[in-house]
């Protein structure tokens, strides 16, 4: 809230004050270096970031996922090995690209530890909006449709889709 404020202090020049202290400059250098992911190139507000998270990058997450405390990358490595055989460098690299795209956060301690921004349930629930729109134009009904016509559904899977959405709508 505070950087929508700042910025639109700064966007229509208002002056709040009559004297601009160092927090006010602070604030509106911070939310000039950060609109971006905020604004839109027409200074619209954009509601949702859209997350863009590689394969590699999703398995570590998955591991932060079900880890019920924050991991250093050794452990993260560890868990990792046991189904897949990457150097230290590669886990670091895809740690630090999920650190810049703000999907995970880092806490100092003796190394650092890493811990997911994003819980796993709303990351399934933004993968599967971006695939309707892709694919299905945001349509679930397409989606549906084409499920079936690829006969991907049987009839039971159908059944349980009819009685899930009998007990939940």
């Amino acid at each position: 809230l505070i950087l929508v404020l700042t910025y639109f202090v700064y966007r229509c020049r208002l002056i709040l004050f009559t004297k601009v202290d160092w927090l006010q400059m602070i604030l509106i250098k911070f939310a000039v270096e950060h609109l971006e992911d905020v604004f839109d190139e027409n200074g619209g507000f954009i509601m949702e970031r859209k997350i863009s998270v590689s394969d590699a990058e999703l398995e570590i997450l998955e591991i932060l996922w079900s880890a019920d405390h924050a991991m250093n990358a050794n452990e993260i490595r560890s868990m990792l090995n046991q189904v897949r055989s990457w150097e230290r460098t590669t886990v670091l690299t895809l740690i630090n690209r999920l650190l810049k795209k703000g999907v995970i956060s880092q806490e100092k301690r003796e190394v650092y530890y890493y811990l997911p921004c994003i819980e796993r349930d709303e990351y399934v629930k933004e993968e599967t909006r971006n695939f309707l729109e892709k694919f299905f134009k945001g349509s679930s009904k397409n989606l549906a449709a084409a499920l079936v016509d690829s006969e991907a559904l049987s009839r039971e899977d159908i059944r349980e889709l009819r009685d899930y959405f009998n007990r939940n709508m």
